[in-house]
């Protein structure tokens, strides 16, 4: 296994992403870390949850200009449901 840490990755998903997008993080100690990251680099605007956040129904009604997932999360099947129906609302917003 390629060991991603230290590569950039992470900065670049947070430089590229829109404002105000919510993006998601591998593990709970992975949240603390991106938001310190994105407060470095001038994205206060993220919204920063674990995965977890998929399988709450805090993401029901909200308006989202987008979602990022970190390039280091590996979702099960359900989480990539739950992803999909995330991601048709935020589709669906923008009509």
């Amino acid at each position: 296994m390629t060991d991603l840490r230290r590569t950039g990755r992470t900065t670049r998903q947070i430089q590229a992403a829109k404002i105000d997008a919510v993006y998601i993080a591998p593990t709970r100690a992975a949240v603390q870390y991106t938001e310190n990251l994105a407060r470095f680099l001038g994205r206060g605007d993220l919204h920063i949850v674990h995965r977890e956040w998929l399988h709450s129904d805090k993401w029901r009604g909200i308006t989202m200009n987008a979602v990022v997932l970190d390039h280091a999360i590996e979702l099960n099947q359900r989480e990539w449901d739950l992803l999909g129906e995330v991601q048709w609302r935020v589709v669906a917003h923008r009509a």
